[in-house]
């Protein structure tokens, strides 16, 4: 019969290696989380201005060289490429 040998120092207990993957998974959810929280938050602010631009009338938005057909890519100009 042979002995088992760990490769891990005696004082570190056998389920380390598990933690530090839990761990590791862990924290990849939490900054995906803040990445999604992120994303969110400055869609959210993009759609409040679209709906704050698409009340006014078509003179006010003339007034700011736009027209309704110029409001999403007006918004979204920074995101968008070739519109």
């Amino acid at each position: 019969m042979s002995a088992f040998t760990s490769s891990a120092p005696a004082s570190m207990p056998a389920t380390a290696p598990v933690v530090r993957v839990i761990a590791r998974l862990a924290s990849g959810f939490v900054s995906g989380l803040s990445d999604f929280s992120w994303l969110n938050a400055a869609m959210n602010r993009r759609l409040s201005e679209v709906e704050q631009l698409q009340a006014l009338s078509d003179d006010d938005l003339a007034a700011r060289g736009l027209t309704r057909d110029d409001i999403v890519r007006h918004v979204f100009r920074d995101l968008m490429h070739a519109c």
